[in-house]
């Protein structure tokens, strides 16, 4: 194999192991997660904090039909990367014909 040949099997795994790297990092990246207290009788009366449980977190879904709530939709669209096929009229509103109607 010349040089030029080895340069070229170099650089591509450098660009492969660039793109692991990459998608390892902003995987992890997109998994904010709400939190909201848990106000159940039990807890309150057993523990002077109230538990914290995660409401929604950041799973990859990209579009309506994979939302479960308006709520959820609107989460998706405030804190997760690439979910422009939400609010496709760009009002704010995502999910309009399947979970936020006006």
């Amino acid at each position: 194999m010349d040089v030029a040949g080895k340069v070229v099997g170099g650089a591509l795994v450098l660009g492969i192991l660039g793109g692991i790297a990459w998608f390892a990092y902003w995987k992890d990246a997109e998994m904010p997660v709400v939190t909201v207290p848990d106000t159940s009788a039990s807890t309150r009366s057993s523990a002077p904090e109230a538990a914290v449980k995660p409401l929604f977190r950041c799973e990859g879904k990209r579009s309506c039909e994979q939302m479960k709530s308006c709520e959820e939709a609107m989460f998706y669209l405030k804190n997760c990367p690439a979910t422009t096929e939400l609010d496709e009229d760009k009002d704010g509103i995502p999910c309009e014909v399947q979970w936020c109607q006006k």
